[in-house]
């Protein structure tokens, strides 16, 4: 325990000093990038495809220099669709293209403590996951859509409804078999909350018993320790947490309803460009509780004032609506190649600005997906 708080010290004061320096914008001269070199070889080919599906499990980090090259499409997101892009020209043998550009903000890969709530027993205990090794690869505000308004949710049904043993609700969505993804506020107040059931709703989206598919309870969540322990107005850019569940009273998994998302790391530079979309969605109360979408420009919030205390590089924000039910739920990008469609996790919602900015959310990053996708010790 006291090595524990020796590192949660330590880890405490790198923040300090971390968040003022991802407040302000640095000069960068901008370097000629070759699209679509993930690994840094100055080819392309199928195994930078590989790279960036690997990246986005966690498996590795890489260079300041190799996440740029990851975006080919220049959306500013790292996802699955720049995978698909360097896959298909590598099979069609085209050329590699080069772009003159200022390198991304690499996102957070810092390695974390975590609490884990045995929901059966009440105990708590700790664990620790390191970083992944190098792959050897005040007025911009008023620009967006102000709290664009929601929309009843009729797909996404693995965005899932939580309800807590203390009566209050959120949302969340799935992972894995086993595995809900939701903010850490809605499992963690002062204390853990004692159980949360898990339901997953039909896309008649009303969360009314006609409508529910299948219902899990919980056995476990984990949430950073960095969430519990920091004070309240940094606290915020570490909430999310995980919830894992057993098979339910049929004795099947969470996929055998529903299917999971790829994850999308989208770069500081997207949300400073003002120009990206990013859509919202979860359980949120109009008179009788639905799953909402709701779709907003994003927000350069580092350019706010009085928002020193939030890290923009742990952190998204869109002008999307969002409401109370909704924490925990899931912000997603769309983006398409040659008529084909994809969509990819980039954040967990977790608050909301009032009338201002519509939704707040806790970014998706290596840190992050290697606690959902990498971590042994649920």
């Amino acid at each position: 325990m006291k090595l524990k708080s020796f590192y949660t010290f330590i880890l405490s004061l790198l923040i300090l000093n971390i968040i003022p320096f991802y407040s302000y914008s640095t000069i960068a001269a901008p370097v000629e990038v070759n699209l679509g070199d993930a690994n840094g070889d100055e080819s392309l080919d199928i195994s930078d495809s590989v790279c960036i599906s690997q990246y986005l499990l966690g498996n590795f980090s890489v260079t300041q220099y190799c996440f740029t090259a990851m975006d080919i499409n220049n959306d500013k997101v790292v996802d699955k669709t720049d995978a698909y892009i360097i896959q298909y020209k590598a099979l069609n043998n085209l050329a590699m293209e080069q772009n003159t550009k200022e390198l991304y903000t690499l996102p957070d890969n810092s390695g974390r403590w975590y609490t884990k709530y045995n929901c059966n027993t009440g105990d708590t205990s700790s664990y620790y996951i390191g970083n992944a090794s190098l792959l050897n690869l005040n007025t911009r505000i008023e620009s967006g859509n102000r709290m664009a308004p929601d929309n009843i949710d009729y797909g996404n049904t693995n965005v899932v409804k939580l309800e807590m043993s203390d009566g209050s609700a959120g949302s969340g969505f799935v992972i894995d078999e086993h595995t809900i993804a939701t903010a850490a506020h809605c499992v963690y107040g002062s204390n853990f909350v004692s159980g949360v059931t898990v339901n997953i709703y039909n896309q008649n989206a009303e969360a009314i018993p006609s409508n529910l598919i299948a219902s899990f309870e919980a056995d476990s969540y984990h949430v950073p320790d960095l969430f519990i322990e920091s004070p309240v107005l940094t606290k915020y850019n570490y909430d999310y947490a995980l919830i894992h569940v057993a098979n339910d009273l049929s004795g099947n998994n969470l996929l055998d309803y529903v299917s999971p998302w790829e994850f999308g790391i989208a770069s500081t530079e997207f949300s400073e460009d003002e120009t990206g979309v990013i859509t919202s969605s979860g359980f949120t109360v109009h008179g009788t509780c639905k799953r909402y979408y709701s779709t907003g420009n994003v927000v350069d919030f580092s350019v706010l004032p009085n928002e020193e205390h939030n890290n923009p590089n742990l952190r998204i924000a869109s002008f999307g609506a969002s409401y109370p039910g909704k924490s925990g739920g899931a912000i997603y990008y769309d983006s398409s190649y040659q008529s084909a469609s994809y969509r990819s996790i980039v954040g967990i919602v977790v608050s909301s600005n009032g009338s201002t900015i519509g939704t707040w959310g806790t970014r998706f990053n290596p840190t992050l997906i290697r606690f959902y996708k990498q971590n042994t010790n649920i």
